[in-house]
């Protein structure tokens, strides 16, 4: 019973924090209210864990891999 209450407690103050104190804290702080705002103008879901339909996005991860891919010392073996 103590281990489902710990659980519960934890679940709860996630949820608190997450739909409660965030849109409060968003309201006062001009910087996450700019970033909220442009999240909702391009229709951004900011819990989402990774986008692909965004283009920055994906031109990030092309540079990214590029930049691994070819190192000044050239490519890295294939691991196999």
């Amino acid at each position: 019973m103590k281990k489902f209450l710990q659980l519960f407690s934890a679940l709860f103050a996630i949820w608190l924090f997450l739909w409660v104190l965030t849109p409060i804290i968003v309201r006062y702080c001009p910087p996450l209210a700019h970033y909220a705002k442009v999240a909702e103008e391009n229709d951004i879901m900011p819990g989402a864990l990774y986008y692909t339909d965004v283009p920055v996005s994906a031109e990030s991860e092309r540079n990214n891999r590029d930049t691994i891919q070819f190192l000044p010392h050239g490519p890295r073996p294939d691991p196999q």
